[in-house]
C-alpha cells in the first residue's frame, strides 16, 4: 500500500473548469454548468452536427449566478478561448441561445 503526500489532492471539476479558463472564476463558473449540462440536454440545430444545450441568457445568468454584464464578459471570453460555441436558433416558437463546449473543453 502505498503512501501519497498529504499536500497532493486531486482537483474538482469546477477546479478544473476554472483553472481552463485562465483562472477566470466567473468564466469557470459558467464553463462548469456547460459541461455540466451536456450530459443532461440534447438539443440539436438543423443542418449542424452535434448536441446542443438550448436555454436562454437568463437562465445560464441564473445558472452561474452572474449579473448581464458579467454574463455578457464571460460567455464573450470563453468564445474567444475556444472553451464553447454558441448560435442563436429557434426554438419553442423563440430565438434561444444554442451553447456547448468545445472538444478542448470537453476533454479535459
Amino acid at each position: 500500500m502505498s503512501k501519497q503526500n498529504k499536500s497532493e489532492t486531486t482537483p474538482s471539476r469546477i477546479a478544473l473548469c476554472v483553472k481552463l479558463a485562465n483562472c477566470n472564476h466567473m468564466a469557470g463558473v459558467l464553463l462548469y454548468r456547460i459541461v455540466l449540462w451536456k450530459q443532461y440536454a440534447h438539443a440539436k440545430i438543423p443542418n449542424v452536427s452535434g448536441e446542443w444545450i438550448a436555454n436562454d441568457r437568463e437562465w445560464w445568468m441564473r445558472e452561474a449566478q452572474l449579473s448581464s454584464d458579467q454574463y455578457d464578459r464571460t460567455i464573450l471570453k470563453l468564445e474567444t478561448w475556444n472553451l464553447i460555441e454558441r448560435r442563436q436558433w429557434w426554438f419553442g416558437r423563440r430565438n434561444i441561445l444554442f451553447v456547448r463546449a468545445t472538444k478542448v473543453a470537453s476533454d479535459y
